[in-house]
């Protein structure tokens, strides 16, 4: 479960100017430790991707995580702080995101990432068992995953709205609902000459869960609420992804 987020702290976020104050807060050991939750670190991961590139980055956030827990008063140990594989784990996932969201400016970005599953904490238990992700071995240095890769289910929507107003929020309503269904992540793209043609794709825990949430009677009720037409589902299993 993703951590909890003081609304104070998300309203911080909605700038590239009050991200730079965030991320300074915590270069300089002045960022309460009650903000420096999962997401903060997402957050200035993300930052310090688009200021360094990767390399520099892990080597800076290694530097100033360990500053930060040091000033803070988190010891880091062999069973507390600093750890190593986390920090290579996320900052590649979110190297990821950033190479397919590159067009987008910053707060845009991160309001995805936060969306995105690597907002759950556990997300690394999907390529590590519990038992390796948290020995000693990993916290001091990068241990590979000893999980198989887990393949996603992926649903393809393509729909006509009446409204695009009006169906987004009904879209964004239904957050939760999808979530709670197995909803891990979701893009909504639009044909280049059919601006009331909506394609929503996302990527789901396993197809079984997405095909009961959209065929069920009440998602059938809330598309009609919603405007929707003629409503096409395409069920995709995932082969392979990459990045170039």
């Amino acid at each position: 479960m993703a951590d909890p987020l003081m609304p104070s702290v998300v309203a911080s976020w909605s700038t590239p100017e009050l991200i730079e104050t965030f991320v300074e807060a915590f270069e300089t050991a002045s960022l309460p430790r009650p903000h420096w939750t999962h997401q903060a670190h997402l957050l200035v991961a993300l930052a310090s991707l688009g200021r360094w590139g990767h390399d520099q980055a892990l080597v800076h956030l290694r530097e100033r995580i360990r500053a930060y827990n040091e000033a803070t008063g988190t010891p880091n140990s062999d069973s507390s702080g600093y750890h190593e594989t986390l920090t290579r784990w996320f900052l590649r996932a979110v190297a990821a995101h950033q190479a397919r969201h590159q067009e987008l400016p910053l707060p845009k970005s991160l309001e995805l990432l936060l969306a995105s599953h690597l907002a759950d904490p556990a997300s690394p238990l999907e390529a590590y068992s519990p038992e390796r992700l948290w020995s000693v071995e990993a916290r001091r240095g990068w241990v590979e995953p000893d999980l198989a890769p887990r393949s996603l289910s992926h649903v393809l929507i393509i729909h006509a709205v009446a409204d695009y107003g009006a169906w987004k929020a009904v879209f964004d309503q239904a957050a939760g609902m999808r979530k709670a269904a197995g909803e891990i992540s979701y893009q909504l793209l639009r044909f280049d000459d059919a601006t009331d043609t909506v394609v929503h794709f996302s990527a789901w825990s396993s197809l079984e869960r997405a095909r009961a949430f959209f065929e069920s009677e009440e998602l059938v009720a809330i598309r009609e609420r919603a405007g929707v037409k003629s409503p096409e589902f395409l069920y995709l299993e995932e082969i392979e992804q990459g990045v170039l």
